[in-house]
């Protein structure tokens, strides 16, 4: 694995998108919620 993806570290963009990528989910669907709900 660390030939394909390069040493895990905080550096690492793949690392950073997996801790990062639900945080930024979550934010984006409490925003899509509200704008629906503000519509209404």
């Amino acid at each position: 694995m660390t030939a394909l993806f390069g040493p895990v570290s905080a550096s690492n963009p793949l690392f950073i998108l997996a801790v990062w990528a639900p945080a930024i989910s979550a934010v984006v669907l409490v925003l899509a919620a509200r704008a629906v709900s503000l519509d209404v």
